[in-house]
């Protein structure tokens, strides 16, 4: 049977680079007796996974939505080696999810590779936060939250994703310590230095004759970011989103003080430790170097002048440009619709006048009539309306 090398993240360790180099270079990998499996023309297998919980994403996280599905796509592959990969397995909080994941994939594979790429805590949670300032980011918002600064407002929810001892420790309690392939994400760690020539390494190729994929899903700005978690804080649609973001210039980048960084990593020094004794990742026993040289003195993450004024102008400028839509139904249109249905659809009609009352709750001939249809559809009225 064939092996199966499983990417599960983490985000922001250049996934995207990965995903796209392993979609663009299919052909050629498939020569090579390798099968990347996305889904259709997209280069991941993230529509296969969503929430746990129809209702909140915390603190259950993730699963599989179908694994019997997903394990018979990656079986349909004709070649020895199979690859697939979503950074949102690195939401599997439950090891429920993890169990039913390899009890579909080990009848079909009888070589299961888990291949994680791991980022310092603290720079973590700087990109990962930030990348919940971009719209459509709901997952990132419910675990980082929307507090306009570098590093988010520490929650125990962090613990889900960043106590890695604990969460890779849920994939090789289920798939075997010998299964887990774990690498730490830093350029000079790295194969020539790019994730993606580290990655075709774990498959023993070399990026040679491939096509190069550069940089992807570049950070936002100082100024994007603030603004984008003040929009998501307020739900903001997200056309209208992008469009701000795109007017302001992407200066700089959020970060916190060198003290605020390394109080970050604090938390989570003991449990880098365990992890790195069990798998022996790195030689330095912390499994992250001590290097915070790249931070400033003092926080880069307050309001400047140029970058309040910017937010200001980017936003004036998108309600300026943007035609004024046509405005809505008033609570008047709404009673005279409600009115001119109350005797021939009464359900409906009582929806409309609903709304009028939303719209002007003190309104008083809204009210009567509310009150009226209420009666004439409420199933135990003897005298409602057939």
């Amino acid at each position: 049977m064939p092996r199966l090398y499983l990417h599960i993240g983490s985000h922001k360790t250049g996934t995207t680079a990965v995903q796209q180099g392993l979609h663009q270079n299919r052909i050629l990998l498939e020569a090579l007796g390798i099968t990347y499996v996305g889904t259709g023309n997209i280069a991941h297998i993230h529509s296969a996974i969503g929430p746990i919980s129809p209702t909140s994403f915390l603190p259950a996280g993730y699963k599989v939505i179908d694994p019997a599905d997903l394990a018979a796509r990656l079986a349909a592959a004709q070649t020895e080696t199979v690859v697939a990969s979503s950074e949102n397995f690195s939401f599997f909080f439950d090891k429920s999810a993890v169990t039913a994941l390899a009890l579909a994939l080990r009848p079909h594979f009888d070589d299961i590779r888990i291949v994680c790429y791991l980022r310092r805590q603290d720079r973590h949670a700087v990109s990962h936060h930030q990348e919940g300032a971009k719209p459509n980011r709901q997952a990132e918002g419910a675990l980082w939250g929307h507090a306009p600064t570098a590093l988010p407002d520490y929650s125990t929810a962090h613990d889900l994703y960043l106590d890695y001892h604990h969460r890779l420790g849920l994939w090789a309690d289920v798939f075997g310590d010998a299964a887990m392939i774990i690498r730490i994400y830093d350029r000079d760690l790295l194969k020539k230095r790019d994730i993606f020539a580290d990655f075709l390494g774990l498959l023993d190729l070399d990026i040679t004759g491939l096509l190069p994929i550069g940089d992807r899903n570049a950070s936002l700005g100082a100024a994007q970011t603030k603004v984008g978690h003040l929009m998501n804080s307020l739900e903001v649609r997200a056309k209208t989103a992008d469009a701000i973001l795109a007017r302001i210039e992407g200066e700089g980048r959020l970060q916190p003080s060198r003290a605020e960084a390394r109080a970050f990593l604090a938390r989570y020094l003991a449990g880098n430790r365990l992890l790195n004794q069990r798998f022996a990742i790195t030689p330095d026993a912390n499994l992250f170097n001590d290097d915070f040289s790249d931070y400033p003195e003092t926080p880069h993450s307050d309001w400047t002048e140029d970058r309040a004024n910017a937010a200001l102008l980017a936003t004036l400028q998108h309600l300026v440009e943007v035609p004024t839509p046509v405005a809505g139904p008033t609570a008047d249109d709404f009673r005279t619709a409600a009115v001119a249905l109350r005797n021939t659809h009464p359900d409906m009609a009582l929806r409309l006048i609903t709304a009028a009352f939303a719209l002007r709750p003190t309104g008083s001939a809204i009210l009567k009539i509310k009150a009226e249809l209420e009666a004439q559809t409420d199933p135990s009225n003897p005298r409602k309306a057939p």
